[in-house]
Parts: structure tokens; sequence; C-alpha cells
């Protein structure tokens, strides 16, 4: 089978694949805190002094390079001043929003 063949194949079934999964869900999320500090109008720099952290690992954690706990998640959104939301779907809505 060539490399094209083989691409397809496994992008047919691309969300059973727990590392592109955990990939995905951590760009999401990223995504998510960008749009809340858009809104809000907090920097990288500001954020980071609200969580008492460095302004790299605030990149690190916007760039999803960062596995973040559900404990670091209240402490962004504390620092937002916003409150998350979580919630499962099934793989059939999963599948139709990209």
């Amino acid at each position: 089978m060539n490399g094209i063949n083989t691409f397809i194949n496994l992008s047919k079934n691309y969300l059973e694949n727990a590392e592109i999964r955990k990939y995905m869900f951590r760009d999401e999320v990223s995504q998510k805190i960008l749009a809340a500090m858009e809104v809000k109008g907090i920097t990288k720099a500001s954020l980071a002094k609200l969580l008492h952290t460095s302004k790299s690992n605030v990149s690190q954690i916007l760039n999803g390079n960062r596995n973040l706990t559900i404990d670091t998640l209240c402490e962004i959104s504390m620092a937002l001043g916003m409150n998350p939301v979580f919630e499962f779907t099934t793989k059939e809505r999963t599948n139709n929003m990209g």
C-alpha cells in the first residue's frame, strides 16, 4: 500500500486514535482560553502574572504543549473572571463538527 492509501485509511478513523484526540482536545482548550483572553483584554504577560507563573509557561499552555490539570484550568478561569464549561458529546456530533 502506498503512502496516500495509508494516510486515507488512517484518516478515516482519526478520532479513534487517542493521541490525536488528546492533541485535538488540548488545541480546543487552548483556543477557548485565547478567545476568553481576547474578550477580557488579557495578554499572555498579564495572565502569567495573575497565575503567578512565567510568560513562557503560559505560552506553552496556549500552544497546547502542556497537559493541563483540572486545577490549572480552574485557576485560569478564575484569573479570567469566567467559568469553564465542559461537556461530553456523542461521537457522531464530534465527527460532524470537523
